[in-house]
C-alpha cells in the first residue's frame, strides 16, 4: 500500500517521491495509483507541489500543510531538470543575517516559472539570463543539501532583485548583516562580470553601513568602466534625492540600516 511505500521513504530519511516510483514500487495500475495518492493527499499526509511530484509531510508539519521548501527544493529542481541556486533573502537567512525572516522561499533559476503555494509555505522563482556566473555551495538541511548562493553572490542579488527584497530600506538592512561574511578574493571574482548599475548600488550601500573594505574593491572594479548616474531604486525618479558623487547614485533622502 501507497502508506507503507510512504513510511518506508520516509524512515530513510527521505521526503519525495514521484508517481512513476509509486508505480514502479507498487505494481499497481495507473488509475489505482492515482486514487492511493489521492487518498494521502486529502488527510494530509502527502502533497504536490508539481504534478507527478510529491512531498511527505511528517507528523510535525501537519497543521504547517508541508515541511520546509528548503527540504524539498534541490529533489523538486531535479524533478524539474533545471539548475537552481536558493537566493535573495533566503539565502541572507541561511547565512545568518535573519533581522527580517523571508516570508516567502527565493529561488533563482537560468528561465521562467510561476510561483508555487504548497501548505503555508511560497516558493517564488527569478529568472536570470547569466545564471551560470553566480557562485553557489551547497548547505545541509534535515532532507539532504541545498544549492544557496554565496554572500557575495547573495549581496549582488539582493541589489538585482531589490524590488523582490523589500525595496531599499530592506536591503540595506540585509546587506549590513551579511556583509559581515564578505570575502575580498570571493567578492572580486563575482564583481568582475558584474553590471555597472548593480555594482554602483551595491557600492553605495555597503559605503553607507560601514563595510569600506568592500566597497573599495568594487569602486576600484568601477573605476575601469565608463557609468552613468542611476537611482538607488530602479525605476525611481531619478530628478530629487541624496546624491553620491563617488557612486552616480541618488538615493532616498534618511536610508539607514535598522540593523
Amino acid at each position: 500500500m501507497l502508506k507503507d511505500f510512504i513510511n518506508r521513504l520516509q524512515s530513510k530519511g527521505r521526503y519525495t517521491f514521484t508517481k512513476t516510483e509509486v508505480l514502479e514500487g507498487l505494481g499497481v495500475s495507473d488509475k489505482a495509483a492515482l486514487a492511493q495518492l489521492r487518498r494521502q493527499t486529502d488527510n494530509g499526509r502527502i502533497v504536490s507541489p508539481q504534478r507527478g511530484f510529491y512531498v511527505i509531510v511528517p507528523m510535525e508539519y501537519l497543521s504547517a500543510g508541508s515541511p520546509p521548501a528548503s527540504w524539498y527544493i534541490d529533489d523538486l529542481a531535479k524533478f524539474l531538470k533545471t539548475p537552481y541556486y536558493v537566493g535573495l533573502l533566503s539565502a541572507s537567512s541561511l547565512h545568518g543575517a535573519s533581522h527580517h525572516q523571508p516570508q516567502i522561499f527565493q529561488v533563482v533559476l537560468p528561465g521562467q516559472k510561476r510561483q508555487i503555494s504548497i501548505g503555508s509555505d511560497e516558493i517564488h522563482f527569478y529568472s536570470w539570463k547569466r545564471f551560470s556566473e553566480a557562485k553557489t555551495k551547497q548547505i545541509k538541511t534535515p532532507a539532504g543539501y541545498i544549492r544557496v548562493s554565496t554572500p557575495e553572490s547573495t549581496s549582488l542579488d539582493l541589489v538585482r532583485f531589490m524590488y523582490a527584497c523589500g525595496g531599499p530600506g530592506n536591503a540595506i538592512t540585509v546587506i549590513s548583516e551579511l556583509a559581515e561574511n564578505l570575502e575580498p578574493q570571493r567578492l572580486g571574482e563575482v564583481i568582475a562580470t558584474e553590471t555597472s548599475p548593480v555594482l554602483q548600488r551595491l557600492g553605495f550601500l555597503l559605503d553607507r553601513t560601514g563595510f569600506s573594505t568592500a566597497a573599495l574593491s568594487i569602486e576600484t572594479e568601477l573605476g575601469y568602466r565608463t557609468y552613468r548616474k542611476i537611482p538607488l531604486s530602479p525605476g525611481s525618479d531619478i530628478s530629487s534625492g541624496e546624491y553620491s558623487m563617488k557612486w552616480k547614485v541618488i538615493a532616498e533622502p534618511g536610508l539607514e540600516s535598522e540593523a
